[in-house]
């Protein structure tokens, strides 16, 4: 892989890791409106399904998901 392609492969995947997506944006929203209590539930299950995604994917399972 030449360097060029590299360097923007590695900008690219920084990119995306800094960027909220919609899970935090509903964790924003639901701690503004209800409290931080309120969002350990929901960031305990988006917790464990990423969890669980990945160990699907790791067994090459990820299409049944």
């Amino acid at each position: 892989m030449p360097l060029e392609s590299a360097l923007l492969y590695i900008v690219a995947i920084f990119v995306f890791a800094v960027t909220p997506g919609p899970g935090v944006f509903a964790l924003l929203a639901r701690g503004m409106a209800s409290g931080a209590r309120v969002c350990v539930p929901l960031a305990l299950g988006m917790t464990l399904s990423d969890l669980l995604y990945l160990l699907l994917a790791f067994y090459g399972l990820a299409a049944i998901a």
